[in-house]
């Protein structure tokens, strides 16, 4: 810091100082060194008195010539100067040359592509089935109740024996909860006894056979979110009821048939497989309007045809 200070009192007593008479650019400095900076010694807090005695009065030191400090440039001052600005390129005309504008690239955003959805195996009543066809079949046991038969000469009753049952249907859902179709069944009973009236039982022979074509509308009460799907089945259409060589204690009675209105209450439970298969079981009770019949003497009588039904099957959705 010292070396600094005498640094500066050497520059500011070359500018300051007067030139001496033999060079007029040599400056006596000894009055300069023979002194204390009174600035330095303010910021370090010494004392100010004189760092050495002062010389004589009229006395002179040594001059020194720092023209040659003058005249030199400042190697620092010269490294930091700035670098000299380039002129703008001109045309041949002494216009400036312009800049192209930047060319902005604009990439489009690509449309997300759409993601497939898959498809939702949904089973059975559970999809939207707002138009879906189906074919159902299923077989099962029937029994026939006793049946009274009345007429001019006519006056006894019928028992009848289990038997086999069919029914073969083609229907059309219209929502989840309704459905329509068209079914074709066949029901057989043997016969069992022929009770006179008034009489004993006869053990009895022959067939008794009902053919229908049923008109059927089939209600599921929203399905319940369930595994298997409960439904109410009612319909309406018309049958054939046949006695086909019914003897009875050894003597023909009856080989008639007829065509009477039938109708049908049942329930039952759809139970999905797949999308397409599904099980199905359902009770139904099947009954006619009294067909007209005739027996062996050609003697007109009326019987009732009412059945049970007892079904397994299985349905396929196209």
């Amino acid at each position: 810091m010292r070396a600094v200070v005498l640094a500066g009192s050497v520059a500011l007593g070359a500018l300051v100082c007067g030139p001496a008479v033999a060079n007029p650019t040599a400056y006596d400095l000894a009055p300069l060194l023979q002194q204390r900076d009174a600035f330095a010694d303010r910021f370090w807090g010494l004392p100010q008195t004189p760092a050495v005695a002062a010389p004589p009065a009229g006395g002179a030191g040594p001059l020194y010539d720092v023209n040659a400090l003058l005249g030199r440039p400042d190697p620092f001052a010269a490294a930091l100067q700035a670098a000299p600005t380039p002129r703008p390129a001109t045309t041949a005309s002494g216009l400036p040359v312009q800049a192209p504008a930047p060319v902005q690239i604009v990439t489009a955003r690509p449309t997300p592509l759409a993601v497939p959805q898959q498809p939702r195996i949904a089973l059975a009543a559970s999809a939207p089935l707002s138009s879906r066809w189906y074919l159902s079949g299923n077989v099962g046991m029937a029994t026939l109740s006793e049946a009274t038969n009345t007429g001019a000469n006519v006056a006894n009753e019928h028992a009848y024996d289990a038997g086999p049952a069919l029914t073969v249907a083609l229907g059309n859902t219209r929502s989840n909860t309704l459905a329509v179709e068209g079914e074709f069944g066949l029901r057989g009973f043997g016969m069992s006894t022929v009770t006179p009236s008034g009489g004993v039982p006869v053990t009895a022979t022959g067939t008794i056979s009902t053919m229908s074509l049923m008109g059927n509308v089939v209600w599921g009460p929203g399905y319940f979110a369930w595994r298997f799907n409960p439904y109410l089945l009612g319909g309406a259409g018309i049958a054939r009821h046949q006695m086909q060589d019914v003897v009875a204690g050894g003597v023909t009675s009856v080989t008639s048939s007829a065509w009477t209105l039938a109708y049908q209450l049942g329930l039952g439970a759809e139970y999905p497989l797949t999308a397409r298969w599904s099980l199905d079981a359902s009770y139904r009770y099947f009954a006619t309007l009294a067909p007209e019949l005739k027996d062996a003497n050609g003697d007109t009588f009326e019987t009732a045809v009412a059945s049970h039904n007892l079904l397994f099957g299985a349905r396929y959705h196209f």
